[in-house]
């Protein structure tokens, strides 16, 4: 709840509307070190089973702080451009046949942005463009774990927004732990 704090007060303060997507996407660059932080918190408390909660995902967040805004400036850039290239040529009347694909773009980069959380949680030494570069050959040859995971973290978000009560405390825990999961079914032995 403190890293998303700018989230919620643009949730409970804005309305939903496309005039406030700019203060939306301002308050959820936070979310890039604070997914990072969760999936290694998520890893250690499956390798160790016990963890101190609050001390060990600050420890994380402010340890993977520099790295998760690399590695996620992918994902979230790509999301802030392809999103304005989504809702203009939706108003284009030749451009709406681009919608769809500008769609699948999007899932690509939110998947390899969380294939490189997950490769980066799992070897904390690689560099940023072995872990870009493994994780988008992942995202792109186990296309169907990449779809599943960046549907369970849009959900997130859209959560947060239309159930503040559940998407703040419940969500986020749970649908990182199944990406963390899903990621870790699949992806064994690469990297």
């Amino acid at each position: 709840m403190l890293v998303s704090f700018p989230f919620f007060l643009v949730t409970i303060t804005s309305a939903i509307d496309v005039r406030n997507l700019f203060f939306f996407l301002g308050a959820s660059v936070f979310f890039l070190p604070a997914a990072l932080a969760l999936m290694a918190w998520i890893n250690k408390w499956r390798e160790e089973k016990e963890v101190a909660p609050f001390k060990d995902y600050f420890h994380f967040y402010f340890l993977f702080w520099k790295k998760s805004f690399l590695l996620g400036s992918v994902g979230w850039l790509g999301c802030l451009i392809v999103g304005g290239d989504i809702l203009f040529l939706s108003q284009v009347t030749y451009g709406r046949w681009l919608v769809p694909f500008l769609f699948l773009l999007l899932i690509l980069l939110v998947a390899i942005q969380l294939n490189s959380y997950y490769f980066q949680v799992k070897n904390p030494e690689a560099s940023v463009t072995v872990l870009l570069k493994v994780a988008t050959y992942v995202a792109l040859k186990k296309w169907y774990i990449s779809l599943l995971n960046a549907v369970l973290v849009g959900i997130v978000p859209i959560m947060m927004i239309l159930k503040p009560q559940f998407g703040f405390t419940l969500f986020p825990v749970f649908f990182f732990g199944l990406i963390y999961l899903n990621c870790g079914r699949h992806y064994r032995g690469i990297l």
